[in-house]
């Protein structure tokens, strides 16, 4: 299932491809921490590599269900977290917290029949800076 994630200012949009059989759509927001080094963090930033998923432990935030025919959800009011304080010195420095959406198809019987990865989404901040 193709998901594509957009930064609003303090939220998330979230829009996905149609799912043939589909009945609803299970969306999922969870937060991430990462795990590993800081030089792992910027490589799986640039890079995106799936096997770097393993390094980060997700605590599920929301489960949202939609009709079949609603193909997005917009969350709103989210925490800018990815960036903490500011200083004069170094800028923001990065949490190694992200917001992260999974978006699953369910058929009339209650079954998953297709579901995406966590794709990761930040929310923006009151600057409009991600």
């Amino acid at each position: 299932m193709n998901v594509r994630v957009f930064g609003l200012i303090e939220g998330l949009m979230v829009c996905w491809d149609d799912v043939l059989d589909a009945a609803q759509y299970n969306i999922r927001l969870f937060i991430g921490k990462w795990n590993g080094s800081k030089e792992a963090l910027l490589q799986f930033y640039h890079h995106r590599k799936k096997a770097d998923y393993e390094k980060i432990t997700f605590k599920e935030l929301a489960l949202i269900s939609v009709d079949r025919n609603t193909k997005y959800y917009s969350f709103k009011g989210l925490a800018r977290i990815h960036k903490d304080d500011y200083t004069s010195q170094n800028g923001w420095r990065n949490t190694g917290l992200n917001y992260y959406v999974m978006v699953e198809a369910e058929d009339r019987n209650g079954q998953i029949i297709s579901s995406s990865e966590k794709v990761l989404g930040n929310s923006l901040g009151a600057r409009g800076e991600d």
